[in-house]
């Protein structure tokens, strides 16, 4: 039996997208044991698995931060003895960390300026463009598949949240999450005011509760939309953990949002979902699944990868309708469980 320790990824989306390929090679090693060491944040996503992982979490801005923390957390995983070291993240850090840990073989995407670091150091193939395939190829070789994400819950968590979904008089309604923001910058967010206008006419035409997904820090966002769409709205935002968060995406019947960690959670639990592309690239970090359906203008300036845009118009975002969201909601509200007329189907007014 061997030690293995998987370094996972610091972003949500990015975690998402590792655990399919981290289950996949749970189920291959069955006698190993596995351990994932990342952020405390990150590490959630792993929580209720039917694989036996256990964690380690690496508090950067707690006890391991500074270099005291740092030496701290080298001996925390030497006394690991951990026979080999899987590195998602592509951070010279992430390589530095596993050779002054004395993890003996130590496997990553070479470059980076880490590769004398690493005893296998890998390059990543051409046709591992997703970022799950690389992951994939990390963990087993292959690089050409997409490995569906899976995010588990326990039963108290899936109570609560019809907890919440109860106390706003939405179980017998449709239940439609809005993700409205996005850590990455705002370049990728749509519009407050589009969002509100996809709130309002959601709320009148499919007698929908609408929830709001975001951060704290954009509650201000949030709170402005809240207060153009009329009735109908849930402010959520900052108000939940990410387990709670997962649970609630997974009791909404569609979820509609940008290019963010929040829509990587709906794939992950099989919702019915809509992304809003613009300066990300789809080809790399799209939701894996059948349920997530992408919005994507393909400028030619697109995918500029920017924080900002650079040519100051926004137009890959500016390009996306309300009226063009709105058919697609309606193309995939009907097949929900939670319609309540899904004997027909609905037709999205044009206007």
């Amino acid at each position: 039996m061997a030690k293995i320790l998987i370094r996972v990824p610091n972003w949500l989306g990015d975690a998402v997208m590792a655990t399919g390929p981290i289950w996949e090679f749970c189920r291959r090693h069955p006698r190993d044991d596995v351990t994932l060491f990342g952020l405390p944040s990150v590490l959630s996503v792993f929580e209720f698995s039917p694989f036996p992982c256990a964690t380690i979490a690496y508090d950067q801005k707690g006890k391991h931060a500074g270099f005291s923390g740092w030496i701290r957390i080298v001996n925390d995983l030497r006394r690991g003895n951990f026979d080999a070291g899987y590195l998602l993240p592509y951070s010279f850090s992430s390589a530095l960390l596993f050779r002054a840990a004395a993890i003996r073989e130590r496997i990553g995407r070479a470059g980076n300026g880490r590769t004398m670091l690493l005893t296998q150091p890998l390059v990543i193939p051409d046709n591992a463009i997703h970022q799950s395939a690389k992951y994939d190829f990390l963990l087993a070789g292959n690089g050409n598949t997409l490995i569906e994400s899976d995010i588990f819950l326990s039963p108290q968590e899936s109570e609560k949240a019809l907890l919440v979904f109860e106390r706003h008089e939405s179980l017998k309604r449709i239940r439609i999450g809005l993700a409205v923001g996005g850590a990455y910058g705002k370049a990728k967010r749509w519009f407050p005011e589009r969002y509100a206008e996809l709130a309002r006419r959601c709320c009148e035409e499919l007698d929908a509760r609408i929830f709001l997904f975001a951060s704290r820090d954009e509650r201000a966002i949030t709170e402005w939309i809240t207060s153009q769409a009329g009735e109908g709205v849930v402010n959520l935002a900052g108000e939940t953990n990410l387990r709670e968060l997962f649970a609630l995406v997974n009791g909404c019947n569609l979820l509609v949002g940008n290019d963010s960690g929040v829509m990587h959670v709906a794939a992950a639990m099989k919702t019915p979902g809509i992304v809003l592309f613009g300066p990300t690239n789809q080809m790399a970090t799209a939701p894996i699944g059948a349920a997530v359906h992408a919005i994507d203008k393909e400028l030619p300036c697109a995918p500029c990868m920017k924080r900002e845009c650079p040519l100051q118009h926004h137009a890959c975002m500016k390009e996306i309708q309300v009226i063009e969201v709105m058919e697609k909601v309606y193309s995939l509200v009907h097949r929900s469980p939670g319609f309540t007329n899904s004997s027909s189907t609905p037709t999205c007014p044009n206007r």
